[in-house]
């Protein structure tokens, strides 16, 4: 069993799920309206009466790499990604 609270192994998580879409020729800045949509289901109602009870590092983890990660925009994905403000 992998130790997540080491930082080693959440960098290497991390790494392997950005190594997942790193592959693919088509690297948009917006992620898809289906990841967002997984991302928001996956997120516990404050209507739940286990809203904020803990959860094991391996589920936080994999939470984060499965659900949350796919849904980012695309500086999350790179350390690259240049952002233009305009107005």
């Amino acid at each position: 069993m992998a130790d997540y609270f080491e930082t080693e192994t959440q960098l290497s998580e991390l790494k392997r799920c950005v190594d997942r879409h790193a592959d693919t020729l088509d690297h948009p800045t917006l992620p898809s309206q289906e990841s967002i949509k997984a991302a928001e289901a996956s997120l516990p109602s404050s209507q739940s009466g286990s809203y904020l009870a803990g959860a094991p590092a391996e589920a936080v983890v994999g939470h984060i790499t499965r659900d949350i990660l796919p849904a980012l925009n695309g500086q999350g994905r790179s350390g690259r990604y240049y952002g233009f403000v305009t107005g």
